[in-house]
Parts: structure tokens; sequence; C-alpha cells
């Protein structure tokens, strides 16, 4: 025992503790200088050093405190595989800090408990699109753990040496609480923050203390009249169309932007339009803009998206539905992505733009050299959108568009004549030296700046022509401020700007009155029911209260802030924001100014735990609305809890593709049930997982339900009109069924979309010959809508 117990039996868990401290420190000392230090003198530089390896090797201290139980009891088995486990640990968290630091490097954000709300799926996307994966940068996650490797073989036979920076390191690990601070580096951000999302994930057996069953419900704002003021409403409801411009802050447009000069069109519609200037989205990354804009409502523990049922509410969609409105969203992605059309298929959206269904004549933009790509770029995104609604003229209309270039990586048609226009605007933009050090380290992301902002312009230019221009009203903003430039403060990642433009706009006016996306649809409802004939419930559960109308800067009431999913830290009540346990003043342009005062500190933290346990409730019991107010007809399948038990065991570990694979096989093998149950799960996440409704439609033709066979089929054939194996399935269908016409109809839909297309000629031929045209005769069907156009079955096919 005493054999083992002598530091020479500790030895290799010595040199590991020691190396993993130092090459902690050395890393993120090598991150604060590449990305943080401002113009360092060479003093400075070495206490910027000193500090990050004392905290460091007191984290490596600990590793070794945590480390001795599992190092010693390995030791009784076999020493070799005891520090083999020691060094795979240690080269883990040694990569897992390097990548850490490295995403910090990219977008100037700590990664924290964003990472475990996403899927695998999504986090894969968002890598994706941001990751670098040059020689450079593999080289910089790579280089520590090599280094740790090459420093255990090199200093294994310094004992004293190693026994003695042990001992100094253990006086050490006291500081690291001591000096405590959850972003004093990138991987204790990541570490605390992932302790306190798994801590928040028990919010759902938090007791609701209160009597008030639906604690969000309260009379609607009649007060609110903001729009309606300065807007000359026509006898006709104006078409509302919302513009999401992705990363569009605050810091990049207006009077009062950091970097001013990139969004010249948007800088002068400002001054045409209502402006407010003190605007902030509710999170800090795009999957809390959808419901916030539309729904003005609680984030749920990872955004309302995330939540499994989505609970029973008020949208924007479902309220204008009800009083005669056109809904549509238009973007260039996934919509699937952030589960934003399980949201709009839950609402009753009537149309849905995404990548799947752009078909010819327009393009996508180039993906990265591991082949990401958003899908399709700004301009083609507005082209598209106004190509439909010439198309589609039906007032009035809501129509919601989310423009995506302004992201990560940064690809976007001509990106190098973008790029030139940044280096001939930069020496006339006025800056001081430091901003004009961020102008040319980040070129690409200002020149994506200037491309959004320029594809705006066109888009604006393009919808004048149509008809309803004159009675359509713009709503402009950001879904949050964009990453990878740095932030001056903490609440500069949700400060956007808010434009809303107009024909009928009596005059332009800006607003100080710090407002928010869940501001948004009240007053959008609230300016009509000002003005037309209106259906709208006296009671409402939105968070927001409606646009301030404050010329002067002014913050009242309270706006939830959340930083990313599972991060619901940040909190604005009557001016005073607190972002963690920091406690700041808010003043105009949403400067801060940090705040002492214990006592006003702990008023917010009981605040914004109230606001966090209210949120809480009301998402997980289904809480926002009692049912007799429920107004859409949700599309979602609603499990029972057996059935739910039953999707988990069976999707547990899975991804979507390989869950399909599942369905697929027990389809095949005659067990509908499973098939069905799985189908209806992938349909609830991602309703236009095609291949997951291909394979009902195929079920329910196999089982002789030929109508629910015909309508999943006809939905994929008319979403995503270039998908053979759809049209596969219906000509199938339709002769088991011997319903000639119908095949003739969709062999003519199908030729035209795929016109040229010579493999699919063939099959559409090869599918009629089977048929018997006498079929004809007995087939009393003349007409099938595909798409909007009754297809005439006279259509010659050759």
């Amino acid at each position: 025992m005493n054999k083992l117990l002598n530091f020479r039996s500790f030895q290799p868990l010595v040199i590991a503790s020691f190396l993993f401290g130092l090459l902690l420190g050395i890393n993120d000392f090598v991150t604060k200088v590449l990305y943080d230090a401002e113009e360092e003198t060479a003093f400075s530089l070495i206490l910027e050093l000193i500090g990050s390896l004392i905290f460091d090797l007191g984290v490596g201290a600990i590793f070794f405190l945590i480390m001795a139980i599992p190092y010693l009891l390995l030791s009784k088995v076999h020493r070799v595989a005891a520090n083999g486990f020691v060094w795979f640990v240690a080269v883990l968290v040694i990569l897992a800090n390097a990548g850490l630091n490295k995403y910090y490097g990219l977008t100037h954000l700590s990664l924290g408990s964003d990472f475990f709300g996403y899927s695998m799926h999504d986090v894969q996307e968002t890598v994706g699109s941001s990751a670098d994966t040059s020689i450079a940068g593999i080289i910089q996650i790579l280089l520590f753990p090599l280094l740790f490797g090459l420093g255990v073989y090199s200093i294994k036979n310094y004992q004293n040496g190693m026994l003695v920076a042990m001992v100094l390191s253990l006086g050490l690990s006291p500081l690291v609480f001591i000096k405590y601070d959850k972003e004093t580096t990138n991987l204790s951000y990541f570490v605390v923050e992932g302790i306190g999302y798994f801590n928040d994930s028990s919010g759902g057996a938090i007791e609701w203390e209160s009597t008030i069953e639906y604690p969000l419900l309260k009379p609607n704002n009649d007060a609110d009249h903001v729009l309606a003021d300065y807007l000359e409403l026509g006898a006709e409801k104006p078409n509302i169309v919302i513009l999401v411009v992705e990363g569009l802050g605050s810091d990049f447009m207006g009077e009062g932007a950091q970097y001013k000069g990139f969004t010249p069109y948007l800088d002068s519609l400002s001054k045409e339009s209502l402006y407010w200037s003190n605007f902030l989205s509710n999170t800090g990354r795009s999957f809390g803009a959808l419901p916030s804009i539309l729904g003005s409502l609680p984030f749920g523990q990872n955004g309302y998206l995330e939540l499994d049922n989505l609970p029973s509410h008020l949208s924007l969609i479902s309220v204008l539905k009800k009083n005669g409105y056109i809904t549509s969203y238009f973007e260039g992605g996934n919509s699937a992505f952030d589960k934003k059309n399980k949201y709009l298929y839950n609402e009753g959206v009537d149309f849905i733009l995404e990548e799947s269904n752009y078909g010819k004549g327009y393009q996508k933009t180039v993906g990265t050299d591991a082949g990401f790509s958003w899908g399709y770029p700004d301009h083609e995104i507005y082209r598209k959108t106004v190509s439909i609604l010439e198309d589609k003229i039906k007032q009035p209309r809501l129509n919601v568009v989310l423009s995506l270039s302004n992201h990560e990586p940064f690809l976007f048609p001509r990106k190098e004549t973008y790029m030139e226009e940044v280096d001939l605007m930069k020496e006339s933009l006025g800056y001081n030296s430091g901003k004009l050090k961020d102008v040319i380290k980040y070129k690409e992301i200002f020149a994506s700046l200037l491309y959004t902002d320029e594809s705006i312009q066109q888009f604006m230019e393009d919808y004048k022509r149509l008809p309803e221009y004159e009675n359509t009203i713009f709503f402009i903003t950001g879904d949050h401020r964009l990453i990878p430039v740095p932030q001056k403060d903490k609440i500069c990642r949700y400060h956007v700007p808010l434009v809303v433009y107009s024909p009928m706009l009596k005059a332009p006016q800006e607003f100080k009155g710090v407002s928010s996306h869940l501001d948004i649809m009240p007053s959008i409802v609230n300016m009509l029911k000002s003005k037309y004939p209106f259906e709208l419930a006296s009671n409402v559960p939105w968070l927001g209260s409606g646009l301030s109308g404050s010329k002067e800067f002014s913050s009242k009431g309270e706006i939830p802030l959340m930083k990313y999913k599972g991060s619901f830290s940040d909190y604005l009540k009557d001016g005073n924001y607190i972002s963690d346990k920091a406690v700041f003043k808010l003043e105009d342009n949403l400067s801060l100014s940090k705040v002492s005062n214990d006592d006003l500190r702990k008023d917010l933290v009981r605040k914004r735990e109230l606001a966090k346990k209210t949120n809480f409730y009301v998402t997980q019991q289904n809480k926002i609305i009692p049912k007799e107010m429920v107004i859409n007809s949700s599309n979602l399948v609603t499990f029972t809890k057996e059935e739910k038990d039953r999707i988990h065991k069976l999707a547990d570990g899975l991804t979507a593709d390989e869950l399909f694979l599942v369905a697929r096989d027990s389809a095949h093998n005659k067990n509908h049930e499973v098939a069905h149950l799985l189908s209806d799960y992938l349909l609830n996440e991602n309703f236009l997982h095609f291949d997951a409704r291909l394979l009902k439609g195929r079920m329910y033709g196999w089982d002789g339900e030929f109508e629910k066979a015909e309508k999943e089929l006809l939905f994929v054939v008319e979403r995503n009109p270039d998908y053979q194996d759809a049209y596969s399935a219906l000509f199938d269908l339709y002769w088991w069924n011997g319903k000639f016409k119908r095949a003739h109809q969709l062999a003519s839909f199908g030729l035209n979309n795929l016109e040229g297309n010579e493999s699919f000629r063939k099959m559409v031929m090869a599918k009629l010959a089977k048929f018997d045209k006498s079929d004809s005769l007995a087939d009393s069907d003349e007409v099938v809508l595909f798409g909007d156009e009754y297809v005439n079955v006279n259509t010659p096919l050759l």
C-alpha cells in the first residue's frame, strides 16, 4: 500500500496534471492576445500570461484531485491502463479547450448552453457554417494535444521538479474559486453554462405556487395606436410584410451605429420611416425570432420551438387568418432548421417557400469547401418572393421573409466585388485605427452587409411594381446582431433596428423608447383593430404590450432576453439590465453603465427568477391560454403518453435520417402502426420531411385508403415538384385504382416541371403504358389541382 501511495506511483498523474494546466493557460493566453488584446504593452502581456497560468495551473491541480481516485483504482489493475486513462481525459479536455477557444476566435462569443440546446443535426449545420477547415485552423486545434504528448515523454524523469510544480499548483487551486467568474476562460464558461443548463432542465418540476392558472393573460392594450396614428390607412385592410434580416444589428445601421456606412439604403429608408433606434431582439440567436415577432411568446427551456408539444397561444398568423388574411412564409434555406416550419405548420400558415420548392431559374449559394450552404442567397429569396406575389395577388396578406446571407460562412454572389467596395470605402469612413482594423480583419462580413442592404433595396424596388404596394406596410428588423465582429458590451448582441415603412405613412419619426420583438405583434393587431372590424379576445397572453411611442429615451416594463438556447440569464426591467450577476443602467443608444447596488441586484434576480418560473409553468403545462381561446387548427399530431414513450424508446440516439430508415423497414415488414407513428413524429418535427410523407402515402395506398394516400403524395409533388419518387408513387396509386385521367394530368404537370429530363420522361411513359385506356371511360374524375392550375386532360404528352 505504501508503495502504491508514494510519489513515484503518482508521477504520471502529476506530470499530466501539470502539463494539462500549463497548456490550458498558454492556449487561453494566446486566445486573449489574438482576439481580445488592444495595443497591449509588453508589461501588460506578461501580466496577462501570468494571470492565465495562475488560473489554469489551479485548474490542473483540481484535475489532479478529481483524477486521483480513479487513477489509484486503475493502478491496482494495470498501471499502463491508469496512465492511458489520465492521458486520454487530459487530451480530450485540451482538445475541447482548443476547440472552444477557436470557436471564440471565429464568433467572439463563448460557447455555452446553446451547445446542449441544439439537436446534433443543427449543431452540424451551425459548425459547418462557421468552422475553419483550413490547414492553419486544423493545426491550431491539434497543436496543444501534440505538445501535451511530447511533454509527457520529455519531462517524466524530472521527479523532484514535478513534485514542486504540483505542490505549487495545488496551492494555486483555491484561486480558481476566489477569482471565479464563469467568463474567465471559454472552458470555465462552457462548464458552468452546461451545469446551469442541466439544473434548469428540472424547471418542469417547479411547483406553481400562484392560484392564477393563466398568469400571462391580461387585458389588451387598446391604447396602443402608435402605428395607426402615423399611417393613413385605407378602406381595405393593409398587407403586412415582415423582413427578418439575418445578423442586422444596430451596430451597423442608423445614426448611432458603431460601424456606419455599410447599410446605405436602410440608413436612408429609416429617415423616411417610423424608426425605433433603441430596439431589442429577445434572443441572441435566430431560434427566438419567429416566436417573439409572430407570437410575443415565452421561451420554454431551450426556446419556444424546441418544446415537444407547442402550447396553445394566439399568434399573428392565427389571428390574422381568422380576420381574412392569407399568410405566407419565405426563406432560402431549410425551414426545418431551428424547427421553424413546425411552428408555422402548427399555426396553419397557408404557404411556405424554402429551398426544396424554388423550382427552375434560381441559383443557390455556392457552398464551402466542405460542401455546406445555407441555401438561396438574399437577392434570390426576395426575387422569388416577388414572383410568387405577382401570381397570387390576394388581399389582405401577411408575408414573412427571412434572409440568410449575412451569416457565417458569409458566402454570397459577387463577393469579391463587394469586398473591393469595402476597400474603396474604408479610407473615407472616418474610423479610428481600432475600428479600421476591424473593417480590414472582417472585410467579408462588411461586404456581406453591403450585399444584404443592396438586396433589400432591390426587393423594395421590385415590390413597387405590384398593385398591392400602395396598401402595404413593411416591417424590417434583425433577428439578432451578427456574431463575429467584436461587441462593445453585453446587450449589443440584442440591439437591432426596427424600420416600419409604407406609402401610407403620414410622416417619418424616430422613436427612442425601448421596445422589443415581443411588441411587434400587439402593435400590428391593435393597429388593425382600431380601424377595421376585427375579432380578438378581450384578454391576450402576449409578453409585449406594443411598440413604444416615446420620442425621448425611456425604458418601461420588463423584457426577457435569452442569449442562447437554455441561457435565460439576461433580463431588463424599467431600465435596469442584469446579465448573470452584473447589473447595469440602460441609457440612450442602449449604452450601459455598471451599477453597484446589492439591493437592486437582488430585486432583479428575484424578478428574473419569477419570469423564468412563469416561463417554465406556462410552456410546460400548456397554460398560455385556455382551450376556449384557441383559434388555430394545429396540423401537428398529438401523441398519447404511451405513444411518446414508444417513440422515445425507438428514437433514442438516432438522427432523423436514421429514424426514417427504422420507419421504412417497419413499413416493408408490414408493421404499419410503428411506421405511421414514427413518420408522424418526423413530420411533427419537420412537416416537409418528404420521405416520411411519401412513406405514409404509400402505406395508405397499400391499405386501400385512396383519398388519404393521394392527399399525402400530392402534398409532396406540389411542394417539391422536382422529386421524382413522389411522381412514381402517385402513378402507382392511380394505376392500382384505375385513375387514368389523373395519371395523365400528373404526367403533364411533371413533364412541364422536369422539362428536358429524359430519364423522367421515360419513367412517365412506362408508367402510363401500364394503364388500360378504357379505364378513362369509367373515371369520373375530370381534373386534379396541381400547384395552382387545373391541368387540361387533353394536353398531349409527346
